[in-house]
């Protein structure tokens, strides 16, 4: 095992060797003649460029200056859109620029050298903001803070136009692991994550026991709820990213479903807390509307669910057709959206289209997300926008099984998703996400991959951990703790010697990176427990060492703590290793 351990071990850092030595170390190089002097926007700059800049400049530490056309524009970082004045004034020394930028579409970016300035533009706001990032991951690789020892060129645009996350709040009430407990600071986090990843889209679902309506004291437990995800979404929109916000068409807060039998759908599928809509559409529509009033001035999309299809089986609806029914659902609920006088747009998310599916495309306006199973359907009509709807990230299958909670790079999964996406001419992806303190890596991958499709593993994982290392040693040793994760999935007998080198590994780090250190210890933590389990054999010793061990990590607490009873808690974790473990 040792031997085998210690062959796996050298494959990876031969592969980080011959792929780091390409990247020059620049985190020793303090030449002040080297190092930018001010960064330029133009007055009244766009929040979305500002939160970008607000990122390049806390790692260069560097305020940033507003342009005025009297200001010495020597040693700058110069960032605008094409479009405005002082930024055309610059490309006109670098007419080549301006032809590029013709080619890089609405999200794309040039980072270009031009004598003392660095230019970072693009054709809009996104494709600055942009820039900024790429230009700060860049720099990040190098482990730079003088610019200027560069001589940049660089030309990016996206491979997909739609990239981001499905951020599922899962009602499992499980303490900082699921969305569902998170505060506003979890989000933000999260937020800025996603979007320095490439992100240009987010959505979120809310689950029928969350739905708050002020005209139901019943629901007022969950009213904190919208609270916070309104100011998430706001900042999420802020800082440039799409929000989408979901709801089934049919679902209702268990006090209005156990009040009504006589309305309760016969169910198709599985959500079990669902109304007829030919019945108890009354019943159902207050909550729904509710929500796009709520969140009309903080939302682009509110994605409408069909659960595959989720519609009622009874005498009553079997008599309408699923077209009539699909037809009312997206009439209801856009007439709902119309009268909140925004201009949000309604989503469709379903694997399955029930009814004539052409009759309910011609209800849906141009450019409508269709988030479906069905993608080389809708990929036929040119005029939506298709969106793999990939639950490989998380495949929790109604449990909180080893995939949702243990960190998996899952580069040749994410490959699979790019090669279908490219198959069934989708525009892009929504990666499903129940757990992102655990499994934050593979979101990472994906946005990255969906930015720039040829990117390889290690640099996905040099990216990556130079996002999280201040320093190259911490980096490069994070790069071979995130490639030798990756292999373990891939062996046929599990290696605790591995799992215990990372475990090491990732305790050094959070002991040297500050900044990230509850990251690192949440990884940590998770591969701690993950080595229990792959030695268990139905032991009472190890159970209870799996126990202590959970109670003893933040990111477990919704197991153990919340429990309050020691025996509840060890009960809870026996039956939850039973669903990681299979036994």
């Amino acid at each position: 095992m040792r031997e085998r351990t210690n062959r796996v071990i050298e494959g990876a850092k031969e592969k980080i060797a011959s792929f780091s030595s390409c990247i020059p170390d620049e985190s020793g190089n303090t030449d002040r003649n080297l190092m930018a002097e001010q960064l330029l926007v133009v007055e009244g700059c766009d929040d979305e460029v500002m939160h970008a800049i607000g990122k390049l400049s806390e790692w260069l530490d560097l305020e940033t200056t507003r342009f005025n056309s009297t200001r010495s524009a020597q040693k700058a970082i110069c960032i605008g859109a094409k479009s405005e004045d002082w930024i055309v004034d610059i490309l006109r020394r670098a007419p080549e620029v301006a032809v590029e930028l013709d080619k890089v579409g609405v999200e794309g970016y040039i980072i270009k050298r031009i004598e003392d300035q660095i230019l970072i533009t693009g054709n809009t706001v996104a494709g600055v903001a942009n820039g900024v990032y790429a230009f700060l991951r860049e720099l990040r690789k190098k482990g730079s803070r003088v610019p200027f020892s560069s001589d940049f060129s660089v030309v990016g645009k996206p491979s997909f136009p739609i990239r981001g996350i499905y951020g599922s709040g899962l009602p499992w009430r499980l303490t900082k692991l699921t969305l569902d407990t998170w505060m506003l600071s979890d989000w933000i986090r999260y937020l800025d994550f996603l979007r320095c990843s490439g992100a240009n889209i987010v959505k979120i679902y809310l689950w029928p026991t969350q739905f708050y309506h002020p005209d139901y004291e019943e629901s007022y437990q969950n009213r904190w709820r919208y609270e916070m995800l309104s100011e998430a979404l706001g900042y999420a929109q802020r800082i440039g990213l799409r929000t989408v916000v979901g709801f089934t068409f049919n679902t209702t807060p268990p006090f209005i479903y156990l009040n009504h039998p006589e309305m309760r759908a016969v169910e198709q599928w599985y959500y079990g807390i669902d109304l007829c809509w030919t019945r108890g559409k009354e019943k159902i529509v207050p909550f729904q509307n509710y929500i796009i009033e709520r969140f009309s001035h903080v939302t682009d999309d509110f994605a409408l669910w069909f659960a595959d299809p989720g519609l009622c089986l009874c005498e009553d609806c079997k008599r309408r057709g699923d077209t009539d029914i699909v037809l009312d659902v997206i009439r209801t609920y856009r007439k709902t959206i119309y009268e909140c006088g925004a201009s949000n747009r309604l989503a469709l998310v379903t694997r399955i289209i029930p009814g004539d599916l052409d009759a309910i495309l011609n209800e849906m306006p141009d450019g409508t997300l269709m988030i479906t199973g069905d993608l080389a359907k809708i990929s036929a009509k040119a005029r939506f926008n298709p969106v793999q709807f990939s639950t490989v990230l998380s495949p929790e299958g109604g449990l909180e099984g080893d995939a949702l909670l243990f960190p998996n790079p899952m580069f040749s999964q994410i490959e699979d998703i790019i090669g279908q996406i490219e198959e069934t001419k989708a525009h892009g992806s929504l990666g499903y996400r129940v757990t992102p303190y655990t499994r934050f890596i593979c979101d990472y991958v994906l946005l990255r991959k969906l930015w720039q499709r040829d990117l390889s593993s290690e640099e996905l994982a040099f990216e990556i951990a130079t996002q999280m290392c201040s320093k190259r040693d911490n980096s490069l040793r994070f790069v071979e703790t995130i490639l030798l994760i990756n292999e373990w999935w891939h062996e046929e007998e599990r290696d605790l010697l591995l799992l215990k080198r990372i475990e090491e590994t990732l305790d050094e780090l959070a002991s040297k990176e500050e900044r990230e250190k509850d990251r690192f210890e949440t990884l940590r933590d998770s591969l701690c427990v993950l080595q229990l389990l792959t030695r268990i054999r139905n032991s009472e010793d190890v159970y209870e060492e799996v126990y202590l061990k959970m109670r003893e990590s933040p990111i477990f607490q919704g197991y153990t703590l919340d429990e309050s009873w020691i025996s509840r808690g060890k009960a809870i974790v026996r039956d939850r290793i039973r669903w990681w473990t299979g036994r």
